[in-house]
């Protein structure tokens, strides 16, 4: 049985692009082979989807959350010895996460209006919100923290890979209990 499990960006964007008229793969659970979960179960495919989806995201966010305390942690590691209480680390988590969002939510819309403007977006594009938030994260710590630009560069680094895995950790922990619960 071949399972595909996506907890990334175009999961988010897909809907709205199917909404807009676009051409999107197919993704959800009209895919053959994807139904039979739906039969044996009883419902409808697409009402499946919808309420795994639904729960999803209510999982995924409570995780999110929480893992904004992770990242805090995470920070109170890489500066250990700094002097500085875990509550500081959090509000430079709370900052970076504003800002993670504020990101998404722009490269969202951009592939949104190209795709009510007829215009399809490159994959690389979407893409290109993972330097755009290292190369921020880089200059935050640096102000932030004020070390030296290779002990800067080597904890952003760290800390990016840290927080993108747990950033899929969160949403596929989201999907997996979803998918259990559903």
């Amino acid at each position: 049985m071949r399972c595909h499990v996506d907890a990334c960006f175009g999961g988010w964007v897909l809907p709205y692009a199917a909404r807009l008229g676009r051409d999107v793969p197919p993704w959800t659970f009209a895919v053959e082979g994807v139904t039979a979960i739906a039969q044996k179960k009883g419902v409808e495919p697409q009402a499946l989807a919808e309420k795994i989806y639904q729960k999803a995201e209510k999982y995924s966010a409570a995780f999110r959350f929480a893992s904004v305390l992770v990242s805090g942690l995470l920070l109170t590691l890489l500066y250990y010895g700094s002097g500085r209480y875990y509550v500081e680390h959090l509000v430079f988590s709370l900052h970076y996460y504003s800002f993670d969002f504020f990101c998404k939510t722009v490269f969202a819309l951009i592939f949104i209006i190209a795709a009510a403007l007829g215009t399809k977006l490159s994959p690389v594009f979407l893409n290109l919100f993972y330097p755009v938030a290292l190369v921020y994260l880089i200059f935050a710590l640096r102000r932030a923290y004020g070390q030296s630009w290779a002990k800067t560069l080597l904890k952003s680094a760290v800390l990016f890979v840290c927080e993108t895995l747990l950033f899929m950790g969160v949403n596929i922990a989201g999907f997996i209990i979803a998918f259990a619960l559903a």
